[in-house]
């Protein structure tokens, strides 16, 4: 009975060809673009949610006066702000500040212009988890020359051969690999190829960056507590910050989880090119779209088709 039912189709897509192309080419190509799109969509979706606590951290971002007709909301924070805050607010339990440069590296006589140097605080790897190959992660960045490489990195330097204990130079000055972790995802709303502890280089900056607590420099995360509110707790740090700051003008600050930075935040000085959650909505609607039209150009070829089959239909009944 199938193999009668397939000989009739083959005959039937045979006979009319033009029909039968526009049929399956317009249903294939609305199920690919759909498939695609929803592809795109999950992907979007999925920034920075590889971190295994990624719902208990946090950005802190502010809101400054810098001159203009209005206030610049920008992504990155002042030096000080962390360690002015921690002490007196035991909810933000681990805090961690990062920063980028790019500089050349040298190893023995090869040098390497690297444009992903992230400088972190020795918590770097308690907020933003991540599998070490070699090394460990409970001793990385305590060493002020230390320098943590990613797998990528280590291969392009060393090849083959076992990192740890090598040097590299930066700035004039040698660090010592003590570990090597898996690249960043490509899904991460920040990546990097050599991580360097701050409490090493904090000389490479300008005074003001040590001694300014309202100039901006880093970027500030904070692994909270259970039960953290990111409204009520940035409410009673902007009052905290406004009855003890030292400054004219009082800078105001809010928490973004960081599962929300890459499709809801688009301030001065991120640290790369965000998305949109717009984007996404379209998209998602695009897709919706695109498969009824593909699946009601299907359904109407189909009936139409059909009716040039009465005939056959009529003695199958007959039969």
């Amino acid at each position: 009975m199938f193999k009668t039912h397939f000989k009739v189709a083959r005959r039937n897509l045979a006979k009319n060809k033009i029909y039968s192309i526009i049929n399956i080419l317009g249903l294939t190509l609305g199920l690919t673009a759909t498939v695609l799109i929803t592809l795109f969509v999950r992907y979007e979706l999925s920034y920075d949610k590889h971190y295994p606590e990624h719902n208990s951290v946090y950005r802190l971002v502010g809101s400054y006066d810098q001159g203009g007709d209005s206030r610049t909301e920008a992504a990155q924070t002042s030096y000080l702000l962390e360690p002015n805050l921690t002490p007196y607010f035991p909810e933000l339990e681990i805090p961690v500040r990062i920063d980028f440069f790019q500089n050349m590296v040298s190893i023995d006589d090869q040098q390497y212009l690297e444009s992903e140097i992230l400088l972190a605080d020795s918590s770097f790897f308690q907020v933003f988890q991540k599998t070490f190959i070699s090394g460990s992660a409970a001793s990385a960045l305590k060493d002020p020359r230390s320098v943590i490489l990613t797998a990528s990195t280590a291969s392009k330097y060393f090849g083959s051969n076992n990192p740890i204990g090598q040097s590299v130079e930066i700035m004039e000055e040698s660090f010592q690999v003590t570990g090597v972790v898996n690249n960043f995802p490509a899904n991460s709303h920040f990546s990097a190829d050599l991580i360097l502890p701050l409490n090493g280089i904090m000389h490479w900056y300008p005074n003001w960056v040590s001694n300014n607590p309202t100039g901006t420099s880093h970027y500030t995360y904070f692994k909270v507590s259970e039960g953290f509110n990111p409204i009520t707790y940035g409410e009673k740090i902007n009052q905290y910050v406004a009855e003890n700051w030292d400054s004219d003008d009082t800078a105001e600050y809010t928490f973004q989880p960081l599962a929300s930075i890459h499709l809801n935040s688009n301030l001065t000085a991120e640290i790369e090119a965000n998305g949109s959650m717009t984007t996404v909505y379209i998209f998602s609607a695009t897709a919706f779209i695109i498969l009824l039209l593909a699946g009601v150009n299907y359904i109407n070829l189909s009936l139409a088709g059909s009716l040039q089959r009465s005939k056959e239909v009529g003695i199958k009944r007959v039969l």
